[in-house]
């Protein structure tokens, strides 16, 4: 295929964000483009394992910080040997993916030695943060905001980067060969028992649960896999263990763990970056989502994975607050009978409606725009909050492509008070500053002027102070701040405002 443009993408996050770039790399690929990658040294072995890369450019992450401690002129011609190989690639477009200063800064360090455009999260030309979508922005804003995204980040990524979806996150083959394992004619499971933070890890006790019911149904034997931070977990695993099992955990790189992946029928995971992995090279998925975390935005981008959450009115649980109920979530969903569950899934391709009280079961598909989304297999796709998603999937999308605002017409019921009161009185500072931004335009005013610099803010507080719009508040916050032209304020003001009316249509609330 004749590439129409060569693009270089940045993403220097975690190794699961990483994997779930090759959505964006299958996107641009379709459309004819050559893909760039560059990516921190730690995860060079992932880079490898996503298909459809031209290149791969290695920023030497950690070593580099502290050789500009050391020696930031040493540093800096680290720095112009990655330029320089960049420069050899080539780009028309640099999309960079990663919120922080420092990949800002070396997105448009690249892209000026080539004169490549900068897209996604960039600075501007006075030194500032900003962005050039409205769905970088959006990243951003759920980044804060856990839990109240109604997209996958893969989708978020993909449309950030000009794509539109369905895209897929199939992954290249593993080029490593994996440690060897006992040969098992009944086939293998694989378990990830760790997490980023405790809170969000399932109780070792509930794995070791699960495993024996599934090995009893199945005969299949459990894998551990993990990094060797994880070994007091596999250890105590293991102690507790009266089945056939083995674990790797600690001895595997990337590309080895891929390897392994491949070999087992299915994976039992936390919320992790190895379920990403195994999604992207095919291998099914159940996946657990315990305190902040949640399978909205998170979740496998992969058909027919398994989601189980604990049907808990607190969860998911809002960042840098104090569990008061001592993570009971933890402890929600029944090891045995999710062991039991997922042997009839991987007997009968089916995931039984049953026999997990108490849980929320969703299954990943793709919605009508292919977008990917959730359907519940537990009933709970009435809750409030799922109904809530689905309602606001599809005008968030138009929102942020700017498209015309259209609701369902289906109107839901029971819509939390905050809710009900807070949308007019958003709406109401927003008539207020679209109306003074016309008026002081017509008159020759400032640019921003005082007078509309406290509604802004007024606009930005209410809509932060109810948690369905808070992702709403951010987009305000980082769109009318960085605003300079009157005219151009006063159509922002009112594209929130008409969302704000879209969004009470929804819960049968008419604006005058």
């Amino acid at each position: 295929m004749t590439s129409t443009a060569r693009v270089l993408l940045l993403n220097l996050t975690r190794f699961g964000d990483l994997i779930q770039t090759q959505g964006v790399i299958h996107g641009l690929r379709n459309q004819g483009d050559a893909v760039g990658l560059v990516c921190v040294d730690a995860f060079a072995d992932a880079a490898r394992l996503l298909a459809g890369l031209d290149a791969v450019f290695v920023l030497p992450g950690a070593g580099l910080l502290a050789q500009m401690d050391r020696c930031w002129p040493d540093a800096l011609r680290r720095l112009g040997r990655l330029r320089e190989a960049v420069r050899d690639f080539a780009p028309q477009r640099v999309i960079n993916l990663t919120p922080t200063v420092a990949s800002r800064l070396l997105s448009r360090f690249l892209a000026g030695s080539t004169g490549a455009a900068q897209d996604g999260f960039v600075v501007d030309s006075q030194g500032f943060g900003s962005a050039t979508t409205r769905w970088a922005d959006f990243l951003q804003a759920v980044s804060a905001h856990r839990g109240c995204s109604p997209f996958n980040l893969v989708d978020i990524m993909a449309r950030m980067s000009g794509v539109a979806p369905p895209v897929h996150s199939h992954l290249a083959a593993p080029l490593r060969d994996a440690p060897e394992l006992p040969a098992w004619s009944a086939g293998r499971v694989a378990i990830q028992l760790g997490a980023s933070h405790p809170s969000r890890r399932y109780p070792v006790a509930g794995f070791v649960a699960a495993a024996r019911s599934l090995h009893a149904e199945t005969g299949r034997m459990v894998v551990l896999v993990g990094s060797g931070g994880e070994s007091p977990l596999a250890e105590k695993f293991l102690a507790l263990a009266d089945f056939p099992c083995v674990s790797l955990v600690g001895q595997t790189d990337l590309g080895q763990l891929a390897a392994v992946l491949a070999q087992c029928q299915a994976l039992l995971t936390n919320d992790t970056g190895t379920m990403h992995l195994a999604a992207g090279l095919g291998v099914p998925v159940v996946a657990i989502f315990l305190a902040t975390a949640q399978p909205w935005d998170t979740g496998p981008a992969q058909d027919g994975a398994i989601c189980l959450e604990p049907d808990m009115a607190c969860h998911p649980c809002a960042f840098g607050t104090t569990c008061p109920r001592e993570r009971a979530c933890r402890g929600h969903i029944p090891g045995g009978a999710l062991g039991m569950a997922m042997a009839q899934w991987l007997e009968h391709g089916h995931w039984p409606a049953s026999g997990l009280s108490g849980v929320r079961v969703w299954r990943v598909a793709r919605d009508d725009a292919g977008f990917w989304d959730l359907e519940s297999l537990s009933g709970h796709g009435a809750l409030w909050r799922s109904q809530w998603i689905a309602q606001i999937r599809p005008l968030y999308r138009q929102f942020l492509d700017d498209l015309p605002l259209c609701t369902t017409g289906q109107f839901m019921e029971q819509a939390p008070t905050r809710l009900r009161e807070g949308l007019p009185v958003v709406a109401g500072f927003l008539a207020v500053v679209a109306a003074q931004a016309e008026a002081l335009a017509l008159g020759g005013g400032p640019l921003l002027g005082r007078k509309l610099m406290p509604h802004c803010q007024r606009v930005e507080d209410a809509l932060l102070a109810v948690p369905e719009l808070a992702p709403l508040g951010v987009l305000w916050q980082l769109t009318w701040r960085g605003q300079q032209d009157l005219r151009a304020l006063a159509a922002l003001a009112q594209r929130f405002r008409d969302m704000t009316a879209a969004m009470a249509d929804v819960i049968g609330i008419k604006f005058e």
